[in-house]
């Protein structure tokens, strides 16, 4: 499990400490990395320093997400560590539960940490993950459902659980329906945005207007989503788009083996040939005026 942490931030004495040290937490202050092999030493961890159960690149920041290994929900009403390591129990999957440091055993104050069964990249995946389990502890403060950003003081060491088993939380993928794409929207550009800067970057070098064609864009936001029903058909538009401007066949490629949720097969090998082809030809017929 990887996750970051504050190692100037440790477990407050009062709310005016607290204060002071959640200034770590943020800009201009960067998280470090830590990679946990165990329960014991997530426990360690987060039980000394303020941490987050995402990583950043650079200081922490929604628009800095980069990886989550862990899913975590944050308790504070209406639930005791009793009744939530029953629930847990009954998922039977694996969760490491803490109280916080304003836990008391008259107000049950607590998180429950998921480790995932894979890395989560994206944040429309996270925040599906994290509606899907809340589904199952809906007492959660809701803003684990769509914070990317979520930091923690430290918890105190006694006091939670433990529940080991094989079984990790799975990832739950993000199911939209592709809009349908005219011809004006394959050839709209749109600029780049912060996720879309490395790409757009390697397309157009350092240009200060990095405007990128909108169907790519909307491929590198959904093409975590498989696009149900309509994937060869995106593919066939995209690669076309992307020859017709004369985009470069290996980085076509690259784009969508980088995007692609699973591992290309040869279907999708020769849509990506052909499609690119057809586009470049097309850009060469225009140029002719035909």
């Amino acid at each position: 499990m990887k996750i970051s942490y504050f190692k100037k931030i440790t477990l407050p004495k009062d709310r005016s400490q607290k204060r002071t040290m959640a200034r770590f937490s943020s800009y201009p202050h960067a998280p470090q990395e830590a990679f946990c092999e165990n329960s014991k030493q997530l426990i360690e961890l987060i039980t000394t320093h303020g941490w987050s159960p995402m990583t950043f690149s650079g200081y922490r920041k929604g628009s800095n997400y980069t990886s989550s290994t862990l899913a975590v929900l944050d308790i504070d009403e209406d639930l005791t560590i009793e009744e939530a390591k029953s629930r847990v129990e009954e998922l039977d999957i694996f969760c490491i539960c803490m109280p916080t440091a304003s836990h008391k055993e008259s107000h049950h104050k607590f998180r429950l940490m998921f480790p995932l069964s894979r890395t989560i990249f994206k944040p429309s995946i996270l925040k599906s993950t994290m509606k899907e389990l809340f589904k199952h502890f809906p007492e959660s403060d809701t803003s684990c459902l769509t914070d990317v950003a979520r930091f923690y003081f430290p918890c105190q060491t006694a006091g939670g659980f433990v529940h080991s088993t094989n079984n990790l939380l799975e990832p739950s993928q993000v199911r939209e329906i592709s809009p349908t794409f005219n011809r004006t929207d394959n050839w709209k550009k749109i600029t780049a945005t912060e996720d879309h800067t490395t790409m757009a970057k390697r397309l157009y070098g350092d240009a200060t207007k990095m405007n990128i064609p909108y169907l790519l864009a909307h491929f590198m936001d959904k093409a975590h989503t498989g696009f149900p029903g309509e994937w060869n058909n995106i593919l066939n538009k995209l690669c076309y788009t992307l020859g017709m401007i004369d985009i470069p066949f290996d980085l076509v490629y690259n784009i969508i083996e980088t995007y692609s949720p699973e591992e290309l097969d040869l279907r999708d090998e020769l849509t990506i040939e052909k499609s690119w082809e057809r586009g470049q030809v097309a850009k060469q017929n225009k140029k002719r005026g035909w």
